[in-house]
C-alpha cells in the first residue's frame, strides 16, 4: 500500500510540538527545498513551461544516483505539473504524469489535482471528469470531494456547460460536502459564461441558505452575468448599489453598454468615470481595455467614425496601437458595410497581421459578398506565413455564399479539409453557400461529406439544407431532409418546408406542412411568419391576421418580417387602410421600418390612383426618420399622373433632384405612358428627348410607351419606327413591343411589313400565338388579294405550331375560301379552338354570382374616332 504525505501528517506535527518542549530532538524536514527547487517552483508559478522543463531536468539529475527518493521525485514532477497547469498546457502535463509513472512513483493527491487543473483552465470538462476519476484509482477519492468537484464545475465553466457544472454542483451537495465561497464563484463564473442571470440569482440564494457569505468576488461575477447577458439596467443597477466605484467597476458597466451595441451609454458611463476621478483630485484618461471597450461599442452600433474617434483619443493618451484596436476598427467597418475602410485598417495594421485582424477583414468582406477582396486578403495573409483556422474559412465561405459562387465554397471547403480546420460551422458555412444558390446538390454533398467525417449535423446544418431545397423549389427534397432530422433527433425548423410547399403546391400544402409542425412541437415565429407570407402571397389578409393572432396565442411576439408579409398582404388585396394600420402597430411596438415597406404602400396607393393617400405614407416615413429613395419618389410621380396631376407630378420628379437622387428610366417613362393616354405624341418625345438631355437611358419600357402612343394614333409607321430605334441602341424589345407593332402595320394593312415583324418576334425568342397571327389575317381578309398573305401566315402557323381559333378559322376563309381551309385543316390536322378560350386570360376576371345567372347586357358606348359604334358584351 502506498503511503502519503498526508497519512504521515499528525505524527510529525507530534514530533515538532514535543520538539518545542524539548522533550525531542529537532526532527528534521521531510523534504527540504533545495535551490534547484525554489526555481523550478519559482518558473512553475509563473506558468514558464518551456523553463520549468529545463530545470526539472536538472532537479532529477542532482537526486542521488540508483534508487532515488520517491517523495522527492514525485514533489518535482508535481511542481513541473503545477507549471503547466498554470499555464493551461494539458498536452504538456499529460506527458510529465506519463514520465512520472514511468519511473515507478505514484501520483498524489497534489498531483492529481493540477492535472484536473490544466484541464479545466482549458475548458476540458471530459479532461477533467477523466483526471477526477484517476482519484479512486489510486485510491484517494475519500481525500479529495470538494476541491475537486469545485475544479469540475471550473471546467464546466470555462467549457460553457452550465447544465454539467449544476450536475456537478448537485453532487456534492448529495455527498454531504459543504460548498465553499470558492465554489460559488466557479458557479457563477460558469453563468457569466453563458449569460444566465436567473440560474446565478438561484445559485446565490442557495448557497446564501447553506451559509455562505457572499463576497466582493461574486458581486463581481454577479456583474458579469449582467454584462454576458447584454442586460444593461441590471449591471447599471449593481453598480449603483457600490458605495466607492472604481475604474474597474466602472469598465463593467461600459463593457455591457458596449455588448448591447449602445455606444451612447458606454460613453456616457465614461464621462462619470472621469467626472468621479476628478472629484477625488485624480485624472481618468482611461487605460488600453477601456479605450478597446469604447472602440467595440462604437463597432457593434456601427459607428465607424466613432470608432476612428475613440482610436485617435487613445493615441492622444500615449497608448500604443494593439491588435483589439485595430480588431475593432476593422470590426466596425465590417458592421457599416464599409470594404475600402475594413481595407485601409487593415493595411495600417503592422504586418505580419493578427489572425483576428485578418478574420474579421475576411468577415467584412464576406458580409458584403466580396469574395474576390476576401481571397485577396487570405492569401496575402499566407503569404506572411499566417495559417488560415476555421474562422478564416468561415468568413470566406460566407463571401462565397452571399455572392452565390458555390464553386468558390467548394474550393475554400476543400482547402479547409486539407488543413484539418473542418468543423460543423466550418460545414454550415458551405451549406449556407448551396442555400444561398438553391444547389441541392451541393447541399446533399456537404452532408454526405459531414457524415463521412463523423460531424454530427446541427439544428443550423438542416436549417441550411431545408432552405437550399426551399429556394429550389424542391418540395422532395425538403421532405427527405426532414426525414433525415427526426431520425438524427435534430429538431426541425418547418419556415423553409412551409415555404417550398407554398410555392410549389400552394397554400393548402402549406397549411398541411404548418399543421405537421404542430403536431411535432416545433412551430415558432419562423414557421408562423412563413404561413403568414404563404396567405400574403395570394392577397389573403383575413387568413394571414388568423396567423397573426394565432402567433400571439402562442406567446410569440410578431416582428418586421411578421408586419411585412401583412402589410404586402393588404396592399395585394387593395386594402390600404390596413397596410397603414399595420404600419402604425409596428412603429407602436418599436419595430425599425425600412423604406421599402413604406414604398409599397405609396406604390400600392399609386396604382389605385390615391395620390392624397401616396403623400400621407410619405409623410409618415419621413417621421419615422426614413429617407425616400428614387422607387419612392418614382411612386409619387405615377399617383400624379395617374390622377391626371401632370404639374404635382413634375414637383416630385424636381424634390427627388433636390434629395440628392438621380433619376433614372423607371422615373421618367411615366411622363411618356401619360402622353399616351392623353394621345399626344408630341409630349411624349418632348420627354424622351428630356431623358437623352439628362443622359438617363431608356428602357424597354420606354420604347414601349413610345410604341404604344404612336400605335394608338394610327401611326403605323413611327411605331415601327420606335421598334427599329430600339433594336439600333441595343434594347431588346419585349413582346408587347413587337404585338403593339404588328397591330399597328396590319391595321394600316401593311401586310408584307407586319409578317416581317411576326418573324422578327418569332426570331428574337418569342412565341407566336393566335392574337399576334389574326392581327396579320384580319388585314389580309380586308385586301382584296388576300389569298397570297393568308397562306403565307398559314405556313407559319403550321411550322411554329401555334394554336388557332376560331376567329383564326374566320379570316382564313374569307381569304382562302372554306374548301381551301377545310383541305389545309385536313392535311394539317389543325383544330381552332374557340375564340373564348384563347382570350381568357386577357379579360377581367369577374367574381361568380351565387347561384344566379343574369343575361348578357349589351350596353351602348360612344363611338369611336371613325364613328363606328362598339359592342361590349359584359358576361353574367
Amino acid at each position: 500500500m502506498v503511503k502519503h504525505w498526508r497519512c504521515r501528517r499528525p505524527i510529525w506535527l507530534l514530533a515538532a510540538l514535543l520538539s518545542l518542549r524539548g522533550a525531542l530532538p529537532p526532527a528534521p524536514p521531510l523534504f527540504a527545498f533545495s535551490p534547484g527547487m525554489n526555481k523550478l517552483n519559482d518558473l512553475a508559478e509563473k506558468g514558464d513551461v518551456d523553463g520549468a522543463l529545463h530545470q526539472l531536468r536538472r532537479v532529477l539529475a542532482e537526486l542521488p544516483s540508483g534508487h532515488r527518493p520517491t517523495v522527492q521525485m514525485r514533489t518535482a514532477f508535481n511542481t513541473g505539473i503545477k507549471a503547466c497547469a498554470n499555464a493551461g498546457n494539458l498536452k504538456q502535463a499529460e506527458r510529465l504524469f506519463a514520465e512520472m509513472l514511468q519511473h515507478r512513483v505514484a501520483p498524489n493527491l497534489k498531483g492529481l489535482g493540477k492535472m484536473m487543473e490544466a484541464a479545466a483552465k482549458v475548458g476540458n470538462l471530459s479532461g477533467a471528469e477523466h483526471w477526477f476519476r484517476q482519484h479512486e484509482r489510486y485510491g484517494l477519492a475519500h481525500e479529495s470531494d470538494e476541491i475537486a468537484r469545485g475544479q469540475l464545475i471550473q471546467a464546466a465553466a470555462k467549457a460553457q456547460d452550465l447544465k454539467a457544472a449544476e450536475e456537478w454542483f448537485q453532487e456534492l451537495l448529495q455527498k454531504g460536502l459543504q460548498p465553499s465561497a470558492w465554489t460559488l464563484a466557479a458557479l457563477l463564473e460558469a453563468c457569466a459564461r453563458v449569460g444566465d442571470v436567473g440560474k446565478a440569482k438561484s445559485l446565490v440564494a442557495k448557497c446564501t441558505a447553506l451559509g455562505i457569505r457572499t463576497t466582493d468576488l461574486h458581486e463581481f461575477l454577479l456583474r458579469k452575468v449582467y454584462v454576458k447577458n447584454n442586460d444593461l439596467d441590471s449591471a447599471e443597477e449593481q453598480f449603483r448599489q457600490i458605495s466607492a466605484p472604481d475604474l474597474k467597476d466602472y469598465a463593467m458597466v461600459i463593457d455591457a453598454a458596449a455588448r448591447c451595441g449602445n455606444l451612447t451609454a458606454a460613453e456616457q458611463w465614461f464621462r462619470r468615470a472621469q467626472a468621479g476621478a476628478k472629484a477625488e483630485g485624480r485624472t481618468v484618461v482611461g487605460d488600453e481595455p477601456m479605450f478597446v471597450t469604447l472602440m467595440f461599442a462604437a463597432a457593434r452600433a456601427a459607428e465607424l467614425q466613432r470608432c476612428e474617434e475613440w482610436f485617435q483619443q487613445a493615441q492622444k493618451a500615449r497608448l500604443r496601437p494593439s491588435s483589439a484596436m485595430y480588431t475593432a476598427l476593422v470590426t466596425a467597418a465590417a458592421e457599416a458595410l464599409d470594404t475600402s475602410a475594413a481595407q485601409r485598417w487593415l493595411q495600417a495594421c503592422p504586418r505580419p497581421w493578427p489572425p483576428e485582424v485578418l478574420n474579421t477583414a475576411l468577415r467584412a468582406a464576406g458580409l458584403v459578398g466580396d469574395e474576390a477582396l476576401a481571397e485577396a486578403w487570405a492569401k496575402q495573409g499566407m503569404k506572411d506565413g499566417m495559417r488560415l483556422d476555421s474562422y478564416s474559412y468561415r468568413a470566406l465561405l460566407t463571401g462565397a455564399a452571399r455572392s452565390q459562387d458555390t464553386k468558390g465554397a467548394q474550393r475554400w471547403f476543400q482547402k479547409a479539409l486539407q488543413e484539418g480546420e473542418v468543423e460543423v460551422n466550418t460545414c454550415n458555412a458551405a451549406i449556407q453557400a448551396a442555400a444561398r444558390a438553391g444547389d441541392v446538390p451541393l447541399a446533399k454533398e456537404m452532408l454526405k461529406t459531414m457524415n463521412q467525417l463523423v460531424v454530427q449535423p446541427d439544428a443550423v446544418s438542416y436549417q441550411g439544407l431545408l432552405t437550399s431545397a426551399s429556394n429550389a423549389c424542391d418540395l422532395a427534397a425538403c421532405e427527405a431532409f426532414v426525414a433525415q432530422a427526426s431520425a438524427s433527433g435534430v429538431p426541425v425548423r418547418y419556415a423553409p418546408v412551409i415555404s417550398c410547399a407554398a410555392k410549389v403546391q400552394g397554400l393548402k400544402e402549406a397549411e398541411r406542412w404548418f399543421q405537421e409542425a404542430l403536431h411535432s412541437d416545433s412551430v415558432d415565429l419562423f414557421a408562423l411568419n412563413a404561413m403568414v407570407a404563404a396567405a400574403a402571397r395570394v392577397g389573403q389578409l383575413e387568413l394571414a391576421e388568423r396567423y397573426l393572432h394565432l402567433a400571439r396565442e402562442m406567446g410569440e411576439e410578431p416582428d418586421i418580417v411578421t408586419y411585412t408579409s401583412l402589410i404586402s398582404a393588404a396592399t395585394t388585396k387593395g386594402d390600404l387602410q390596413a397596410a397603414r394600420k399595420y404600419v402604425e402597430e409596428a412603429t407602436t411596438q418599436g419595430l425599425k421600418l425600412d423604406m421599402v415597406i413604406m414604398n409599397t404602400i405609396i406604390s400600392a396607393a399609386a396604382r389605385a390612383g390615391d395620390l392624397r393617400l401616396a403623400n400621407q405614407v410619405l409623410r409618415q416615413a419621413l417621421q419615422l426618420g426614413l429617407r425616400p429613395s428614387t422607387v419612392t419618389f418614382g411612386a409619387l410621380i405615377s399617383a400624379a399622373l395617374r390622377a391626371d396631376d401632370l404639374k404635382e407630378a413634375e414637383s416630385w420628379l424636381e424634390s427627388c433632384r433636390e434629395e440628392g437622387l438621380q433619376p433614372g428610366a423607371p422615373m421618367m417613362t411615366p411622363f411618356i405612358s401619360y402622353a399616351a393616354r392623353q394621345k399626344d405624341l408630341a409630349m411624349a418625345e418632348s420627354w424622351f428627348h428630356r431623358m437623352l438631355a439628362e443622359r438617363i437611358s431608356p428602357d424597354v419600357v420606354t420604347y414601349g410607351s413610345m410604341i404604344s402612343v404612336a400605335n394608338k394614333l394610327g401611326q403605323a409607321d413611327a411605331a415601327d419606327g420606335w421598334l427599329q430605334r430600339a433594336i439600333k441602341e441595343k434594347v431588346a424589345p419585349n413582346k408587347i413591343c413587337f404585338g403593339m407593332v404588328i397591330s399597328a402595320l396590319a391595321t394600316a394593312s401593311s401586310i408584307d411589313a407586319a409578317t416581317q415583324r411576326l418573324d422578327d418576334m418569332v426570331g428574337n425568342g418569342f412565341p407566336a400565338e393566335a392574337r399576334e397571327v389574326n392581327a396579320v389575317l384580319k388585314a389580309c381578309a380586308r385586301a382584296s388579294s388576300s389569298r397570297a398573305g393568308a397562306a403565307k401566315i398559314l405556313d407559319r402557323i403550321v411550322s411554329w405550331r401555334v394554336h388557332p381559333d376560331t376567329m383564326t378559322k374566320k379570316y382564313l376563309e374569307r381569304s382562302m375560301g372554306a374548301d381551301a381551309l377545310e383541305r389545309a385543316a385536313l392535311e394539317h390536322d389543325l383544330h381552332f379552338r374557340q375564340f373564348s378560350e384563347s382570350t381568357e386570360a386577357r379579360e377581367p376576371k369577374v367574381r361568380p354570382r351565387a347561384h344566379t345567372l343574369k343575361p348578357a347586357v349589351q350596353r351602348q358606348k360612344k363611338p369611336n374616332a371613325k364613328g363606328q359604334s362598339r359592342i361590349y358584351i359584359r358576361n353574367p
